[in-house]
């Protein structure tokens, strides 16, 4: 898949990450932490590539993944919270940057493109793995679940980025893997991109999501962005 949007009119003078999925591919640490709790249940471990597409939905989605048990049931929340005790001390081993990803934040940082990260994962999970990854430091803006009293899908946590930041939301790009992070990022009037490389169920119709362009590498966000402009 490629870019479908006319990227000629995109004037877009920043970028916000989604973080796993479009970022950092965290699928390693995410499955490995799952398969924890599995193999402690006496259940078989998964295969990442089955458990990639469920990772967008948390820690809960992969509990109903790897458990089929409802997402609100005492069990499934017992496992879950055991899952993020796991994943919480082995968070960074096995993730790292999707290809790619490395050159679009080097070229960002040179043209002084500011850029940053809008997340649902919570901040006690997310500061530690962008520490690990020599990250925190370099975004502009962080946005976890628990910073603004809304999560995405709502547009909150990206127009409170923007307030960090000092950006204007018609003139910065989102980048996100999951429909949650089209529907902020339209309803915040940002031009929305989706990343098809990340995790995604194959039969998703990413026509449906009203995404401004789909781009299938981390390297298709840097012909989006005005470079050598600011």
């Amino acid at each position: 898949m490629s870019i479908i949007w006319p990227i000629s009119l995109v004037q877009a003078k920043a970028v916000l990450f989604d973080l796993d999925g479009t970022l950092i591919d965290t699928a390693g640490d995410l499955v490995g932490a799952l398969n924890h709790v599995l193999q402690s249940q006496g259940k078989a471990a998964v295969p990442i590539a089955d458990a990639r597409p469920y990772i967008s939905t948390g820690a809960a989605g992969l509990v109903h993944f790897g458990f089929g048990l409802p997402t609100d049931v005492p069990e499934s929340l017992a496992l879950h919270k055991q899952l993020v005790a796991f994943y919480r001390d082995n968070l960074s081993a096995n993730s790292h940057l999707f290809e790619g990803m490395d050159e679009v934040l080097d070229t960002l940082d040179q043209q002084k493109i500011t850029w940053g990260i809008v997340t649902n994962k919570i901040t006690a999970l997310t500061k530690p793995l962008l520490k690990a990854k020599g990250l925190l430091e370099r975004s502009h803006c962080l946005v976890c679940r628990d910073t603004t009293p809304e999560a995405k899908p709502s547009p909150m946590p990206l127009l409170h980025a923007c307030q960090v930041a000092g950006l204007t939301p018609e003139e910065t790009l989102y980048v996100g893997d999951a429909r949650s992070d089209m529907q902020a990022a339209n309803a915040a009037h940002m031009v929305s991109v989706v990343a098809s490389y990340g995790y995604i169920h194959e039969d998703e119709d990413l026509d449906t999501w009203q995404a401004d362009a789909v781009i299938s590498q981390a390297l298709d966000v840097l012909p989006l962005l005005a470079l050598g402009d600011n």
